[in-house]
């Protein structure tokens, strides 16, 4: 990859540098997606050619300003740079080890920066709750994750205080991997948060971020980061939390909110009699006990969200577990779920995948 115009649109550099061209947004590179194969192909297109797939200012800023398209180049290179100074890699949606599961789901990433062995998603669950949970709480966090873990579950989970720190340590002292979803750029971890990463690392397991370097996490990127944590789970496990999925609520609710939308199976834990009244635990008794129909008023869901409610109809969202008398036919259910999932992702990737579902990472200002 000296030049730029070898650069394949496909891979990691080249969708960064296309998401970094100001005014250049998602339905424009998908159309060049599905046109040209590098950006050289992109420079040397007749103007009436691609016009086709961009408006006029955004062709100018392509084709007539090569100082434009030059620095979103040169972002997209310190990126891959800073990845390997990090001992992370980025992957293209379009690269094989992209996780197929993740993307299956809408709005994937396009590109993930990736430390570890991202093959440690393939019997995974997804395990969310409140960083303030109750002991109760934080104890059928970890006990849960610990009765998979025994079984080679790992845990997928966003690394926060509380519920999933719990879950990641359940699974770690079974010696089985667990993967850490992170709202912001591997380089803007905080120091007690780089050492629960190192921590995942040094256990055999992986961090993931749609974050680049440089970036942030802010309230909208924490919420996001969710569809990752579902999206990469075969099944995700809420703990605690508030019941609302509103923006400034318990930040947990959006991956039961993402898994829904992803028609992924959700699970709870049975509350005992003595924990019912603590407000912490209403989401999970709420989300066994109402229908989808009922939470869908409840939440006051529209769009994406009201719909797959609805299509889930009469039927609860999430099955409670209620301890170890439970665990067989789980586990007999998570093993033909992977079963199923391996199956699909024996399927080559297609060479047009479904550009639509393409996100971009974030911190661009595409």
């Amino acid at each position: 990859m000296d030049t730029i115009e070898s650069v394949p649109l496909q891979s990691a550099v080249g969708l960064i540098t296309l998401q970094g061209v100001k005014g250049v947004g998602r339905v424009a590179i998908t159309k060049l997606l599905a046109s040209y194969e590098t950006i050289g192909a992109v420079l040397a297109a007749p103007a009436d050619e691609l016009k086709r797939c961009v408006n006029e200012k955004q062709r100018s800023a392509l084709q007539d300003n090569p100082e434009i398209l030059g620095r979103a180049f040169d972002d997209a290179l310190r990126q891959s740079d800073m990845a390997d100074e990090h001992g992370y890699r980025m992957l293209s949606q379009y690269d094989a080890a992209y996780p197929t599961r993740l993307r299956d789901i809408p709005n994937a990433p396009s590109v993930l920066i990736v430390s570890g062995p991202i093959e440690a998603v393939d019997a995974s669950v997804g395990f969310v709750g409140s960083d303030q949970p109750s002991e109760w709480g934080q104890y059928a966090s970890f006990k849960m994750a610990e009765a998979l873990a025994e079984k080679g579950w790992g845990v997928v989970s966003g690394m926060e205080e509380g519920c999933q720190v719990a879950a990641h340590r359940a699974a770690m002292s079974q010696r089985v991997p667990t993967v850490a979803v992170i709202p912001e750029g591997v380089d803007r971890l905080s120091w007690k948060r780089r050492d629960y990463a190192a921590a995942v690392l040094d256990a055999g397991g992986v961090i993931v971020t749609e974050q680049l370097f440089g970036s942030y996490a802010d309230p909208s990127a924490t919420i996001r980061r969710n569809r990752l944590i579902s999206g990469l789970s075969l099944a995700t496990f809420f703990i605690q939390g508030k019941m609302s999925p509103g923006l400034n609520d318990d930040d947990s609710i959006h991956a039961v909110r993402y898994a829904i939308q992803q028609k992924r199976p959700i699970f709870v834990p049975a509350i005992p009699s003595r924990e019912i009244e603590d407000p912490r635990n209403e989401t999970a008794i709420n989300l066994a006990r109402l229908t989808a129909e009922d939470l869908s008023l409840l939440w006051d869901a529209r769009d994406d969200l009201k719909a797959a409610l609805l299509s889930i109809g009469s039927d609860t969202v999430a099955d409670p577990v209620a301890g170890k008398k439970d665990y067989p036919a789980l586990l007999e259910f998570l093993d033909q779920l992977l079963i199923d999932d391996m199956g699909r992702s024996q399927t080559p990737v297609a060479e047009e995948p479904d550009h639509e579902s393409i996100d971009a990472p974030l911190g661009m200002t595409a």
